[in-house]
């Protein structure tokens, strides 16, 4: 028997480890010490990144929340489901419920214990929800926010397994005791735990203790970075709730923004003051500001940790790696876009998981601060390696920026290399012809 197998025997003597996912929203890029510079203490998420794998070129599959959050559901682009933008009218509503199974889905058929805390966002923006709600698409229970929008105090409106009730504190710190109280519960078998902070996207509230920051702070900056404390305090709940249940070592936790940071100048509902520097753009872009997202795992069992993974990655291969780690198979039918990263962090695969990225998302257009949603118009991007290519809605011609040495996306080379842009654009279109047409709006 070779090593490889006999490792591979070993594991599968060993118990099933525990899976937590911990997504943020609309967190800026720099807001992490793992990822930027940052005047916000976030000591537990610290501790995740220096513990397990910081991944810095991780990518949403969109720089907005409905299909982002479908592509780490689902391991798939969402594309493929039609869906380029949020879900506002009622013809787009059905989409998500004719997706392949979602990563609950596939864990409960393994024997997991399912939840979901938090924000679920993937039946509308409606209240009551509309669509494929949570204990539909394989959690065995759900407390949290069906929409995409929500005030932080009492009393904001939750549902719990669709029973509507007001929230009894503040919403981040009450998803956090929801979180250990399903760990604690499960604790005794497998349990997959999906928590979906809807901190640190807007309205911007905080409570008075937890806001902080310099002098040169506008005081929107100090809420935000209130916000962003209790989201890592909260986090940090999680963590201790693992470690004295005995459950840290073999328990794997990936943490992930959802999209691109907020920032000053999206439109006034989403506005929050994130930083994405050195990136350029923010929510609503295909620059890197828009769909580069911080990233982290950790399962001290398997996994070693304090270390970066320069790969280029996507939070698609949430969803795989999750199967693959509770012991299942990726499907055949519908297989994942996302690949499963065990074997790139053990060390057993040096190739790239991802040589080719591609996105298409409606356009928000207008005025900064003032955009509204672009109709039939969208914009247009593929990384390759070092090269990304980007079209704009409202141009004609492609951008061609090389990441490698100009990560902020301020120097356009196309008119240098126009061999890439068409090698890169034909590669797009190769993609672009394997997804359905996006529904057409009026």
């Amino acid at each position: 028997m070779t090593r490889r197998r006999f490792l591979a025997a070993l594991a599968a003597l060993a118990p099933k480890p525990n899976l937590v996912l911990i997504i943020s929203d609309d967190l800026g890029y720099a807001d992490l010490p793992a990822f930027g510079k940052s005047e916000i203490p976030t000591p537990h998420l610290d501790r995740l990144a220096q513990t397990g794998v910081v991944f810095p070129q991780a990518y949403s599959t969109a720089p907005i929340c409905v299909p982002s959050r479908m592509g780490i559901n689902t391991g798939r682009y969402h594309q493929r489901l039609g869906v380029y933008d949020n879900m506002y009218q009622p013809e787009e509503l059905p989409l998500f419920a004719f997706a392949g199974p979602t990563l609950a889905e596939h864990l409960k058929k393994q024997g997991y214990a399912t939840g979901l805390v938090g924000k679920w966002h993937l039946s509308a923006n409606r209240f009551p929800p509309i669509g494929p709600t949570p204990e539909k698409r394989g959690f065995d229970e759900w407390v949290g926010i069906e929409g995409g929008m929500s005030s932080y105090f009492p009393p904001a409106r939750l549902y719990r397994n669709n029973q509507p009730f007001e929230a009894p504190e503040y919403l981040t710190d009450f998803f956090g005791k929801e979180a250990v109280r399903f760990i604690g519960e499960n604790r005794r078998r497998p349990f997959f735990l999906y928590l979906g902070f809807n901190a640190p996207h807007a309205p911007l509230e905080a409570m008075d203790g937890d806001k902080t920051g310099g002098e040169s702070s506008s005081p929107d900056r100090r809420t935000y970075a209130g916000m962003v404390r209790a989201m890592d305090r909260n986090v940090g709940r999680v963590l201790s709730a693992l470690r004295e249940c005995g459950l840290e070592r073999n328990t794997l936790v990936a943490y992930v923004n959802d999209n691109g940071g907020g920032g000053n100048h999206t439109p006034a509902h989403t506005r929050n003051t994130g930083r994405n520097a050195p990136l350029r753009g923010f929510k609503f872009d295909l620059f890197e500001g828009g769909i580069r997202v911080p990233m982290m795992m950790r399962w001290p069992a398997r996994i070693p940790g304090g270390r970066r993974f320069d790969g280029v990655v996507s939070s698609m291969d949430i969803a795989p790696t999750f199967v693959k780690a509770a012991g299942g198979e990726l499907p055949v039918e519908r297989p994942f876009d996302g690949v499963d990263l065990l074997p790139y962090l053990r060390g057993e695969k040096k190739d790239q998981p991802h040589p080719v990225l591609c996105w298409q998302n409606r356009a928000w257009l207008g005025p900064r601060g003032a955009q509204r949603p672009g109709g039939n118009k969208y914009h247009r991007a593929i990384r390759k390696g070092r090269w990304k290519l980007v079209q704009l809605a409202d141009r004609k011609d492609w951008e061609l920026f090389d990441l490698q040495s100009d990560v902020g996306e301020q120097h356009d080379l196309a008119a240098e290399y126009p061999e890439i842009v068409r090698d890169l654009e034909a590669e797009f279109e190769r993609w672009r012809a394997q997804m359905p047409g996006p529904v057409k709006l009026p």
